[in-house]
């Protein structure tokens, strides 16, 4: 193993966010990532296709099973209900019973 290879499954994490990243095509050549201004550091680890992949939410990044947590949904579908009100409110030209 020579220094100036990546490997598949490499993985390297910014010391200062946590934020990972993986080789996913082998290849030659130096890989020097940066996030945060700073130098991601090479793990010791290399992640292997067959363990189980961690899944997270699109939204506030905490573990969840689904796509978008389940608060996250709560507050996304309330904003959006409040938006609609809003709409609906200002497209009213008379407000009084018929």
């Amino acid at each position: 193993m020579t220094s100036d290879k990546n490997i598949l499954g490499q993985v390297y994490r910014c010391p200062l966010c946590g934020a990972e990243i993986s080789v996913i095509k082998s290849g030659k050549g130096s890989l020097k990532p940066i996030c945060c201004n700073t130098e991601i550091r090479k793990e010791q680890k290399i992640m292997e296709e067959k363990k189980e992949k961690k899944h997270v939410c699109s939204i506030c990044g905490k573990p969840s099973e689904a796509t978008i947590c389940h608060p996250c949904e709560e507050k996304i579908r309330g904003e959006a209900l409040e938006k609609k009100k809003e709409v609906d409110k200002a497209g009213r030209t008379d407000t009084g019973r018929r």
